[in-house]
């Protein structure tokens, strides 16, 4: 036993900061795109893979070891990963 207190594996999102605001590059319908959006990295820390992540409630991608994920939202406004 080395002493050390035990450590909780839950997974962490180290990119974006909980809480962060990004600027996507999002056109409104006047910017004449429709209101895409651009494309994040998500970085992963802590847990052990696969990863599997969910955007709004909706599942987004499963990722067998990579902790760096590019994600699109799925439109203009705030999401939950």
């Amino acid at each position: 036993m080395s002493g050390r207190a035990p450590t909780r594996d839950g997974l962490a999102i180290t990119f974006p900061p909980d809480g962060a605001v990004l600027d996507l590059g999002i056109q409104g319908v006047s910017g004449g795109d429709g209101g895409t959006a651009g494309k994040v990295v998500l970085r992963l820390s802590q847990s052990r893979p696969p990863f599997y992540l969910f955007s709004n409630g909706h599942f987004i991608v499963a990722s067998a070891h990579r902790r760096s994920i590019p994600w699109k939202p799925d439109g203009i406004g705030f999401a939950t990963i």
